[in-house]
This record gives C-alpha cells, sequence and structure tokens, in this order.
C-alpha cells in the first residue's frame, strides 16, 4: 500500500497484520501523516485516545477505510502538551479533540472551538486522566 510507505517516511511501524498497522509518529510531524492519509482516501476517524504513561502523553489516532485500520500513536512531551488540529481534514475529530484537550490537558492548535465538553467552564483543577 503506497499510504504505509509514505508513513514510514515519517514515522515508524511496530505492529503490523493483515487488515491493521500501528505506527509511531512524531507528535511534530501529525499535520503533514494526516494530510497524507486524508489523500489517500482514509477519511473517517473512528477514535482517538490517550493516556498518560509517566514520561508523556501518548495520543492515538484510530483511522478506518473499509476494513482496514490505521493507528497512528502520537507521543506528546508533557512539558508543551500540544498538538495540531486535524479537524479541517477530519470533521468527526471535533468533539473527540475537545475531550482530548479537556481530560489529558492537552493543547489542540487549531481547534475550531476549544473549551470545555464535560468539565464546568471554571474547572481549574488537574485534567482529570493526567497522572
Amino acid at each position: 500500500m503506497k499510504l504505509i510507505e509514505e508513513l514510514k517516511k515519517n514515522g515508524k511501524v511496530y505492529k503490523e497484520e493483515k487488515n491493521e498497522v500501528w505506527f509511531i509518529i512524531p507528535y511534530k510531524k501529525i499535520g503533514d501523516v494526516m494530510k497524507h492519509v486524508f489523500d489517500s482516501g482514509i477519511i473517517r476517524v473512528s477514535s482517538i485516545s490517550g493516556y498518560d504513561n509517566g514520561k508523556e502523553i501518548e495520543v492515538i489516532y484510530h483511522l478506518v477505510k473499509e476494513n482496514f485500520l490505521l493507528n497512528l500513536k502520537v507521543p506528546v512531551p508533557k512539558d508543551s502538551s500540544e498538538i495540531q488540529t486535524i479537524t479541517d481534514m477530519f470533521p468527526g475529530a471535533f468533539l473527540l479533540e475537545k475531550e482530548l484537550s479537556e481530560m489529558l490537558g492537552i493543547k489542540i492548535i487549531g481547534h475550531p472551538k476549544p473549551g470545555k465538553l464535560f468539565l464546568p467552564e471554571d474547572f481549574k483543577g488537574k485534567p482529570p486522566l493526567r497522572k
């Protein structure tokens, strides 16, 4: 698949099965990588998950096309904790990015409507899913 070869230029495969591939992608390259993904015909974000592993925040984008699943793990440094939005290409990521921002404290650069999704607007505590 041409997309896989292109993604290998920007990241590293760490798991590959018949219809599923997992990549590690540097957080500064997520915009370029997502452009390649979108241009390849993958237009659906199934989910965005994330967790604090103690050293960094790992954001995982799960993208689907027919019976193919592409997973992009993006380690985000805890000290900067920001990543570029993908909502311009994947509008379905709108609420997923808001949840990621609110629960893990990651600033989503360029998000069309940043703000709280679940917590009160005046919430000042530590993001609930941060260690």
